[in-house]
């Protein structure tokens, strides 16, 4: 809200630009501030979750590249690739 505030009556009073300038790094090392060391979290997994993400998502994504790279370096499948040129990697 600060910056649009800021865009928008900056052009008609330029003093407003470093006010909000000066208000929104104070905002952001104060809230920095209290995201690490006040707010407590409910939930911490010690890491845990981005191995399970990393299982559930990134493996089968190179899976299924890995499975279409063949088809798409030869050139038979038209409907993947339209061209003849080679693949190169």
């Amino acid at each position: 809200m600060t910056i649009l505030l800021g865009m928008v009556f900056c052009v008609a009073s330029p003093i407003i630009a470093p006010m909000c300038l000066i208000y929104f790094l104070i905002t952001t090392c104060t809230e920095k501030y209290n995201l690490l060391y006040v707010y407590t979290s409910e939930y911490e997994s010690g890491g845990q979750v981005s191995a399970h993400i990393h299982h559930i998502h990134v493996l089968p994504e190179v899976q299924g590249t890995l499975i279409i790279l063949p088809a798409i370096c030869s050139g038979q499948s038209d409907s993947i690739s339209n061209s003849n040129q080679s693949c190169r990697l």
